[in-house]
């Protein structure tokens, strides 16, 4: 028995091999029960495998940081249904390409979307809800979720309740290019260049700074643009930046990223 919790059968050869693996089950280390922990997601194809979702933190840094992710992940905000201060609601994160988890699920019957939404979100202790065959909803810690290509049956979307405070905000597009201008002091200040184009330094009007990403060379259409831009939209990992808006106006196509200041990778590593 792995740590891992997979069960593997080893093979020893005399010649200079030694050890091989020889048959291991479950195949993949996702498909092992809580392998994540809590209100973590799994994915084979990710190193590590196991990562929080937008809105979450690991529990246990240390563990994180040795390969022990069972421990999971903890909400930054405890949930609320209306913040007395500030009169927000909880939203709900949607995780799509989800395997769906079976654990504490209950039934709630034939419902539009939103009145799905709006019955957990009445419900106190309902932590995340579904809206795929009828309207499952999760009053419990959310256990095994695992990320699957989108050709997968088994593929739904989970919808996970966060606090107002924790949403993600929405990706804006900016509509003219000389918003971008104002932004970027007219591209004065210039952080790289890659293969794909121009990197400046920005500041947005409530003094946050982002990266402004000027594309070159790109022949997608605004529909397909924004198709792509929907999907890179949806994903939330701790090793990618965020996109946070997009101007697409004639040939122009620009991306806006949160501003990390550390510098280059490259830097650091070499």
């Amino acid at each position: 028995m792995h740590s891992s919790g997979q069960l593997q059968q080893w093979v020893w050869f005399d010649d200079a091999k030694g050890w091989e693996l020889f048959w291991v089950q479950p195949v993949s280390p996702c498909d092992v029960y809580s392998v994540c922990g809590v209100y973590s997601i799994c994915d084979q194809s990710w190193k590590p495998p196991c990562t929080c979702p937008h809105g979450f933190t690991p529990t246990s840094v240390s563990d994180w940081k040795l390969n022990g992710w069972n421990s999971g992940c903890k909400r930054k905000t405890q949930c609320a249904y209306k913040n007395s201060t500030s009169g927000e609601k909880d939203g709900f994160l949607p995780i799509p390409s989800v395997h769906l988890p079976a654990d504490s699920k209950q039934q709630l019957g034939r419902k539009g979307a939103e009145e799905c939404e709006l019955a957990c979100l009445k419900n106190c202790s309902c932590t995340a809800y579904a809206y795929e065959s009828g309207c499952p909803i999760w009053s419990r810690d959310i256990q095994n979720l695992q990320n699957l290509s989108e050709g997968d049956n088994r593929a739904g979307t989970l919808y996970l309740r966060l606090a107002a405070s924790d949403l993600p905000k929405k990706i804006s597009e900016m509509k003219s290019i000389r918003r971008i201008d104002g932004i970027t002091k007219n591209f004065t200040t210039k952080l790289g260049s890659g293969d794909f184009g121009l990197v400046f330094k920005g500041l947005l009007s409530d003094s946050d700074f982002v990266v402004v990403k000027r594309l070159e060379g790109v022949q997608q259409g605004k529909k397909e643009f924004r198709n792509e831009l929907r999907m890179l939209g949806r994903i939330q990992h701790v090793n990618l930046f965020r996109l946070c808006g997009f101007c697409c106006e004639g040939t122009e196509r620009m991306l806006v990223y949160d501003y990390m200041p550390n510098g280059s990778l490259d830097n650091h590593l070499f």
